[in-house]
């Protein structure tokens, strides 16, 4: 994978009363005491980061939420009285091909914080203030280089400290296409750093649906291969023509650094998007506004990829 710098760089003398206030959560039986960030875990994880700190260059952070491994909602939460049901709201998460409840193996939706906010509106401010905290402390240890941080967790203002994958997709034709409205969308959002798991997270991907994705992903905006634990090797060296494609293509990639530092740059400063839906170039043509599969990197290159099996383009 190929490390872009984060799209801004905060004011490196920020102060501890910056920090967001953590969240408290609570319910009818589970109170959590506020503590205090800059103290407590900033103060720890300094500490801690210091002592490694020429082993590592950067650093990912999964699982960030609130997270459990058994199914305590009914003993946790109060129901509200809300027009629809936080745990099954009108669209369902899609992980791994199984449509869940949002508080599959974390907090219930319908848990409260001690503000009266419940966990639905605020469940991403746990990775959030994770992520800033981690960035800070690396700012602290590191003064001189910006720091790294790859988050699956993210809320409105992450980007200015973190990139972003798209989480457990599967190695299928679909997921490849969903890639990218799901990295468009986040250009929107001012998380310009993101990218999806090439060749798919989940399942086993085979040759075709890997050389196709390596020549898509070579220009997502964070480029990695990543798979699940037990599945077959899918590495580009595992078949010859994936490897050869990803020569060329993680070559050309190479090539366009310079452009690529440009429009991070221009993301940074003006909040231009890194990646651009085609109708965000050319509002005035009608045509763009359903083409979901075709987009620029900035304003000058347009990517139109194979996205089918046995296609040539």
């Amino acid at each position: 994978a190929i490390f872009l710098p984060t799209a801004h760089n905060p004011n490196p003398n920020e102060t501890a009363s910056d920090i967001q206030e953590p969240v408290v959560a609570s319910t009818q039986h589970m109170i959590v005491e506020t503590v205090e960030v800059e103290t407590v875990t900033e103060s720890k994880e300094s500490s801690v980061f210091s002592k490694i700190k020429s082993v590592f260059a950067g650093i990912g952070e999964d699982i960030k939420e609130i997270s459990r491994d058994s199914d305590s909602s009914r003993r946790l939460c109060r129901r509200s009285e809300v027009e629809f049901s936080m745990t099954n709201p009108p669209y369902a998460i899609n992980n791994g091909g199984k449509e869940l409840s949002l508080s599959y193996r974390t907090s219930p939706m319908d848990a409260y914080h001690h503000n009266g906010e419940f966990e639905y509106d605020a469940h991403n401010l746990f990775g959030h203030m994770e992520a800033q905290t981690t960035y800070r402390s690396l700012r602290k240890i590191r003064p001189n280089k910006r720091p790294f941080l790859l988050s699956r967790s993210t809320f409105p203002s992450s980007g200015r400290y973190v990139a972003h994958w798209l989480g457990d997709n599967a190695s299928t034709w679909e997921d490849l296409q969903y890639s990218i409205p799901g990295i468009l969308s986040f250009q929107l959002f001012c998380i310009p750093l993101t990218g999806a798991d090439l060749c798919g997270f989940n399942d086993k991907c085979n040759e075709e649906l890997a050389m196709r994705w390596v020549e898509l992903g070579s220009f997502y905006p964070f480029c990695r291969n990543h798979n699940v634990i037990g599945m077959p090797s899918q590495e580009v060296y595992s078949w010859e023509s994936v490897e050869k494609v990803a020569r060329k293509y993680i070559g050309l990639r190479y090539a366009l650094l310079p452009y690529w530092y440009t429009a991070f740059y221009r993301s940074s400063t003006k909040g231009t998007p890194v990646l651009r839906p085609l109708w965000a170039s050319y509002p005035e043509d009608k045509e763009t506004y359903n083409i979901e599969h075709q987009f620029l990197i900035h304003d000058g290159i347009l990517i139109s990829p194979v996205l089918e099996a046995e296609k040539k383009e």
